[in-house]
């Protein structure tokens, strides 16, 4: 049996190229100004790569509770 645990997130591609860090909607939208202050060094930290495209949900973590914030909470 195989489960996948769903977080409810806002999915986002993140983009990494010669040390330039983008991130993006599903319609493409650039939401760099929104996401790139806070995730952008932590990309270029521990991806190993000059060029990845990285494609998942963006969630936030609520450390106090040690679980996911409910979904809104990104932005």
């Amino acid at each position: 049996m195989l489960v996948e645990t769903k977080l409810d997130g806002e999915r986002i591609q993140c983009h990494l190229q010669d040390g330039v860090v983008k991130f993006f909607t599903r319609n493409s939208n650039n939401y760099t100004r929104i996401y790139g202050p806070k995730m952008s060094n932590y990309i270029k930290e521990n991806i190993d790569a000059q060029a990845v495209i990285l494609d998942g949900e963006m969630v936030v973590w609520d450390t106090e509770n040690n679980r996911a914030a409910p979904f809104g909470m990104n932005k």
